[in-house]
């Protein structure tokens, strides 16, 4: 081989040696730049009316978590939000032993909260249960639960029963390992119309960081 084919050959081969390296390269960052955004929408099973009787929600599995009641639900970790009827309550405070929080923005703009103001996160304290119907009126249950979630509806009790209307405000979070989150309730009911499904859309952060965009 002559003398100019050689360099020649070897002038080739270090090119696609460059251009092997750069692919890899690319390679390796499209598989390590990887969102740490969770989004999703879920619609909750529905708890029994009249009872203390929670449906209970994980963000890190995206899907209700089953086996808790009121017996163990403030001693577990391994659920963030639940919801009774139109109630809710987060994994802290009177909650819980997590370090859970919710926060009500009151804006339906859910693509434009995009961070967590931590300060203003509001541990659970106590809510009213309805726990039957009587003559005199509804009768009531103090519950752990967090009265942040009071503006997630309006309610008509003009009608028979009442109807509950989401007000579509943007809720913050912080789960009960310290992680953040944003939802919007979008309705209360399922995709068949039946009453008592909450259903929510929500992003959740899973670095524990407070941006959520």
């Amino acid at each position: 081989m002559t003398k100019f084919k050689l360099t020649t050959v070897l002038f080739l081969a270090a090119i696609l040696s460059i251009t092997a390296c750069k692919k890899d390269e690319e390679n390796n960052d499209d598989n390590t730049d990887s969102s740490t955004l969770k989004t999703g929408t879920v619609t909750l099973s529905k708890s029994e009316m009249y009872k203390d009787d929670w449906v209970y929600f994980s963000f890190a599995s995206g899907k209700e978590v089953n086996g808790i009641d009121s017996t163990n639900f403030n001693s577990r970790t391994d659920w963030d939000i639940a919801f009774h009827s139109r109630l809710g309550r987060t994994n802290g405070g009177n909650s819980g032993v997590g370090n859970a929080g919710v926060f009500d923005t009151e804006i339906t703009d859910y693509s434009s909260i995009i961070h967590v103001d931590t300060n203003l996160l509001m541990s659970d304290t106590t809510v009213q249960l309805i726990t039957g119907i009587g003559n005199m009126g509804p009768t009531y249950k103090t519950v752990a639960g967090n009265t942040t979630f009071d503006s997630a509806f309006d309610v008509d009790y003009t009608q028979h029963p009442p109807t509950y209307t989401a007000t579509k405000n943007t809720f913050v979070l912080r789960t009960a390992d310290g992680k953040y989150a944003k939802i919007q309730i979008q309705s209360y009911f399922d995709e068949y119309g039946k009453s008592g499904h909450i259903t929510f859309k929500y992003a959740y952060q899973t670095n524990g960081s407070t941006d959520l965009k």
